[in-house]
This record gives C-alpha cells, structure tokens and sequence, in this order.
C-alpha cells in the first residue's frame, strides 16, 4: 500500500497557476510549484468548456499520491476563474 503524503508544497495555497491547456474532454492546469492537475469535462459550442467538479480527486505525478484537500479543490476553482482570460475559452465547474 502506497503512502499518502500531505500536500505541504500545495498546501500552503501560495502557488500561481501558470498555464490552462486542454482538449474537448479536459483541461490540465500547472502551478508555478510544479504541480499539475487534469480535470475532466466537455468542451461546447461557443467556446465554453465544462469543467466537472467531481473530476478533481489527486494531483498528476509525481504529486499522485498526496493528499488533495476540499480547501485546495476550491482554492484551484478559484484561481482558474481568476485566471480565465477573456476571448479564451470559457471554463464553468459544475
């Protein structure tokens, strides 16, 4: 059974997101800290992608195994809200 760490490089909620790339069924989002998080959803007409809330569960390697928190999950919802540039493709959580 693996370790699950806590997430002390994430969890002090101090990193910047620095790039939102994506397809027609997810977006990956990278922190300045390194760490990276793939989160499912659909991309619509009128450039719109629907980002489902239910896909944030762990961090992409090599962070796979600490530990994500309900804190962090809104503090990355937040951020890419923030971050979401305009004439870009709109990201809605659902």
């Amino acid at each position: 059974m693996e370790n699950i760490r806590n997430n002390s490089s994430f969890g002090n909620l101090n990193a910047s997101i620095v790039d939102i790339r994506g397809s027609m069924y997810y977006v990956k989002i990278t922190y300045d800290n390194g760490y990276v998080i793939k989160v499912s959803g659909e991309l619509f007409p009128g450039a719109t992608f629907i980002a489902y809330k239910r896909s944030i569960k762990k961090w992409e390697a090599p962070h796979e195994n600490e530990i994500l928190t309900a804190e962090m999950v809104k503090k990355l919802i937040t951020d890419v809200e923030e971050k979401n540039a305009p004439g870009k493709v709109k990201i809605v959580f659902q």
